[in-house]
Formats: structure tokens, C-alpha cells, sequence
């Protein structure tokens, strides 16, 4: 695959002619593997994320570490009546270029992606990680990061899709958000993500209690994990009107939640959110 053309558009997509009978009827995880070690030729800390078919269309998501040491995104498309596309992304400028990137993939008329807003001063995140009882606490303040040892901001995602083993799943048969008990959810493997994302407006590292810094998003995101060969569930306490008002007539003592499928690729943007 050595004949490759840029595809017109403001993100760095390329298309590649698929060689004969390469992938055609290959299964997916046969596709993954190939993928993945295609790009460990190229790229260190090689991660499959995301991995899903639609029709003649397999869709791959990938991160990895590139050889000036930061962090990026590789999505692919394949099609499997011949064409591949790839886009590299750098870390911070992933959730900016991913529409506007596919679409391009896809064939249709790019736009360009927008520019992240607030973009003065000093990007900041914290999250903290919630594993088989353990807190795993991580801080970004601009280009660096800490958990456990400094490293680039842009490979924090990575490190903690690799913490919770993040990987391709089977897709769901239902994305209706449902209510259950915490109990029906006993056995399975879960972890627990709280994460706020901000600016400074020195050029200082903020303090603990981010008195100097401007908090432009914080959330929670809880994910039951079964297995690979079972979809992730992300659980909600927080519900919306109508289906709370069930949750309390179902359980007025509190116990209900929301539990919904959430692909792996959804949580890594949500990751991808710490560096950007």
C-alpha cells in the first residue's frame, strides 16, 4: 500500500487503493489486527479503541504515540470494495477536527473544524480514576501531565484508556437508556471517571483549588465493563424528568439508575477532552 493521494479538505486525511482481495471478506477482528500492526510499524504505544462495520464500511479508531514522543488519534475507514482513508490526528486538536475529518473520509464536502473555545491562557485538567478500589489521580497543567510521573499532556488519554482496557466491543442491540438497580450490576468489572477541564489565566501552574483557572466543563462517567465480548454500559445517577420520576416510584429509597450502551469510542472523546 504504497500509492496514497491527500484528500482536499482542512483535516490531514489520506486515501490509499485497498490491494485485491485484501479484507474483502476478511472478519473484523482479523481487520483490527492488521491495522493495528500496520500502524506499530510507524507509531509506539499502538492502542485499538473502536472498532465497528456498517454495510461494506469498517470504521477503526486507534491511539498511539508518535515518534516525537506525543500523543495522537488514527482513524480509519475501509471500504471494502477498495478504498482505505486514514486520518492522523494530534491529541489536542482531535475533538476540533473529527467531524469536519470524517466527512471528509465519507466523501462529502468538508468544513473546518472549529477552534476549541477559550483559547488564552493556560489549558488545565484533572481526573480522577476510580479501579478495583484504587484512585488513580492525574493533572494536566499546558503541555505536561502528571500521574504517577510527568509525561505529554497528549498521551494522558491513552494512558488512561489503557488503565481501564479500553477496546474495541461488539456494537449494542439497544442504546435506549433503561433503568436497573446497582445490584443487577454486581460481578462485573466497573470504574469510575470524575474530570473537570479548564483554563488558567497565568502562565503559573494553578493551585489545588483552581482559584486562578476558569472550569469550562466537569462531569462523571461511570462504565460497567463485562468483558470483550459484551458492549460497555455507562450508568447514570442523574436522570432525566420523566424517567426519574419512574426511578422514585420504582425505588423510593434511591437505588435505581440509569444504565445506557456507550461505545468505546465515545469514552475515548471524552478522554481525548483532558487534552484538548
Amino acid at each position: 500500500m504504497t500509492d496514497w493521494e491527500r484528500v482536499p479538505g482542512p483535516a490531514a486525511v489520506v486515501r490509499v487503493a485497498l490491494p485485491a482481495g485484501v479484507a474483502r471478506t476478511a472478519p473484523l477482528a482479523d481487520i483490527v489486527a492488521d491495522a493495528t500492526a500496520g500502524l506499530a510499524a510507524r507509531f509506539a504505544a499502538v492502542r485499538a479503541i473502536h472498532a465497528e462495520t456498517s454495510g461494506r464500511i469498517v470504521h477503526l479508531v486507534h491511539a498511539a504515540t508518535a515518534p516525537d514522543g506525543e500523543g495522537i488519534v488514527v482513524e480509519t475507514r475501509l471500504d471494502r470494495e477498495g478504498a482505505v482513508f486514514s486520518w492522523v490526528s494530534p491529541m489536542h486538536r482531535y475533538l476540533a477536527d473529527r467531524a469536519a475529518a470524517r466527512r471528509a473520509m465519507a466523501g462529502r464536502r468538508a468544513r473546518a473544524g472549529a477552534e476549541p473555545a477559550d483559547r488564552d491562557g493556560v489549558p488545565l485538567a484533572e481526573a480522577w480514576l476510580e479501579l478495583d478500589g484504587a484512585v488513580l489521580a492525574a493533572r494536566r497543567c499546558g503541555p505536561l501531565a502528571a500521574c504517577g510521573t510527568t509525561l505529554p499532556a497528549s498521551t494522558l488519554p491513552a494512558l488512561l484508556a489503557e488503565a481501564v482496557g479500553l477496546s474495541p466491543r461488539p456494537a449494542p442491540e439497544r442504546v435506549e437508556l433503561a433503568l436497573g438497580s446497582r445490584d443487577d450490576l454486581d460481578g462485573f468489572a466497573r470504574w469510575r471517571l470524575d474530570w473537570l477541564v479548564g483554563r488558567s489565566d497565568t502562565t503559573q501552574p494553578a493551585d489545588g483549588d483552581w482559584s486562578a483557572a476558569h472550569v469550562s466543563a466537569a462531569g462523571t462517567l461511570e462504565v460497567v465493563d463485562r468483558g470483550p465480548a459484551y458492549p460497555l454500559l455507562r450508568v447514570l445517577d442523574e436522570l432525566p424528568g420523566p424517567l426519574a420520576a419512574d426511578a422514585a416510584e420504582a425505588d423510593p429509597t434511591g437505588g435505581c439508575v440509569g444504565i445506557v450502551a456507550i461505545t468505546p469510542a465515545e469514552v475515548f472523546a471524552l478522554l481525548a477532552a483532558l487534552a484538548s
